[in-house]
Formats: C-alpha cells, sequence, structure tokens
C-alpha cells in the first residue's frame, strides 16, 4: 500500500471512529516559563512538530483531530495551551502577554531538549510566531500558517479596534466562553499584547525558513496570506476552495493533512 493510500485510509477510519481518537488523547505535562506555568501535551518520536492554536481556543483543538494522530505515526507532535488558555496559567497583567507568548515557544523547546522543530501554528498562532522567525530561524525546521499570517502593520486605526476588541470581550463576552469556564479578564487583556508581535516586511523578505500556508478561500485572511507569498515567493500557498476560517473547517479536508505531511516530509 503506497503512503498516500495510507493516508486517505487512515483519514476515512478516523471520520467514521471520531471516538478512538477523543478516547486516546495524550496526558497532561506542564512546565515553567518563566513563572508562568504552561500546559502542554506530546505524542509520537521523531523530528518535533509544534502544534499552535487560535484566539480562546486550546490544545483540544489538535489534539482531536485526524492531523494530531497522523503526524505522531512519525513525528514527536506536541500541542500546548498558549498563556490565558485552556490549562495554562493565566495572568492578569498586559506585561505577561505580547512577547512572552513568543517567548513560550523557545522555552518549551529548550525544557524539551529539542533544537529545531517544525511549527504549525493556527490564527492566533501565526501572529504569536512571527517575532520568532527573524530572531530565532535557526530552531525553525519549517513553519506552517493556518488561516493567517505574522502582522506587518500596525497604525492608530489597528491599536483601537484591539483596544475595542478588549473592552468587547471583558463587557460582554460570548455566551460559549462563559460557558466554559474560560478565564475572560485574561482573553480580554491578552489581545492588548498584540501590539508587540509586529515584524517589518523586510524582515519576512529576508527569511529562509520553509514556509507553507493553508487558508480557506471564504477567509477574509486570504488577502493577508497572498500578500505573504509576494513578500516571501518560496512560500507555497493551498486555499481550500468554499471554506472560511477556523482550524475545524479547514482539518476535515484530506488534502489538509496530506499537503502537510509532505510539506515536512520534503524539508
Amino acid at each position: 500500500m503506497t503512503l498516500k493510500s495510507k493516508l486517505v485510509l487512515g483519514f476515512l477510519t478516523a471520520i467514521t471512529c471520531g471516538n478512538v481518537i477523543a478516547q486516546s488523547l495524550p496526558e497532561s505535562q506542564y512546565f515553567d516559563s518563566n513563572g508562568i506555568s504552561i500546559h502542554y501535551v506530546e505524542q509520537g518520536a521523531g523530528e518535533a512538530v509544534i502544534l499552535m492554536h487560535g484566539y480562546t481556543r486550546s490544545v483540544n483543538d489538535w489534539s482531536q483531530l485526524e492531523i494530531f494522530k497522523s503526524l505522531a505515526q512519525d513525528y514527536r507532535v506536541i500541542a500546548f495551551d498558549a498563556r490565558g488558555h485552556g490549562k495554562s496559567d493565566k495572568p492578569s497583567e498586559i506585561s505577561a502577554y505580547g512577547l512572552e507568548m513568543s517567548r513560550d515557544i523557545i522555552r518549551l523547546l529548550d525544557h524539551l531538549d529539542i533544537d529545531r522543530a517544525h511549527i504549525i501554528a493556527s490564527s492566533m498562532g501565526g501572529r504569536v510566531l512571527g517575532p520568532l522567525m527573524p530572531t530565532h530561524a535557526d530552531r525553525l525546521l519549517t513553519v506552517t500558517f493556518i488561516g493567517f499570517a505574522p502582522v506587518w502593520n500596525w497604525s492608530a486605526d489597528v491599536q483601537q479596534s484591539i483596544e475595542r476588541r478588549s473592552n468587547n470581550m471583558i463587557r460582554n463576552p460570548p455566551q460559549r466562553l462563559i460557558d466554559q469556564g474560560q478565564d475572560i479578564q485574561a482573553l480580554g487583556i491578552l489581545v492588548l499584547g498584540f501590539s508587540q508581535l509586529v515584524v517589518t516586511k523586510q524582515e519576512l523578505r529576508n527569511l529562509k525558513v520553509p514556509t507553507f500556508a493553508i487558508v480557506g478561500s471564504e477567509d477574509r485572511n486570504l488577502a493577508r496570506l497572498e500578500e505573504l507569498k509576494t513578500l516571501m515567493p518560496d512560500m507555497k500557498l493551498l486555499v481550500i476552495d468554499g471554506e472560511g476560517h477556523g482550524l475545524d473547517n479547514l482539518a476535515r479536508h484530506l488534502e489538509f493533512v496530506t499537503s502537510i505531511r509532505s510539506f515536512i516530509a520534503d524539508h
């Protein structure tokens, strides 16, 4: 049986037997990241693959998807809760976010004695990862962005939008976040640190890290990723037709799994 056939069979099996994945979630682990407890899970052996989730999400976004199980067959797969999320600590100071979120990635690698890793960053994860690409390229084997990209422009209008987003989260949070028991205050404060997570266009042009991006054709961030490709012409871009923003939407497509596996294997 060819590798492609195995991937297809595994993907179809996961769809029909999703409960198997849910029942085999890896054990929770924690490490100290400059005084903040960061939660992570890992499975498999081989080159390291770090999975980063989006805003208001958690490691469960990854650990219950076929891509986690598929990659763990050949790689050491680690998913972690960003500070302010999931089972990680949720500090209430703005200074605890911003670049501290980016540094958590390097501290995780150091904690696990990993020299270099493949990084797959969904949504907010791409924003957090951005500042590390020019400063810690030597720690990155590859980078894959899901539905977002590093931020290279920050204006007064963007700052005002972020402040409104913070206020709206604290004063009128979505009911689902309340039902989930999420720390609304931390989520509101966290976004105020986004102004630190900005890179320059020239820094992106200078990058040599192999980069891949996946986005839905209906995702408003498509234009940002298309512009990123003009800055990084060697970046591979996959547009999944008919899908909007969200890891769950994209990950249900077989090409999501096969393309990521192929990209990582090539590097």
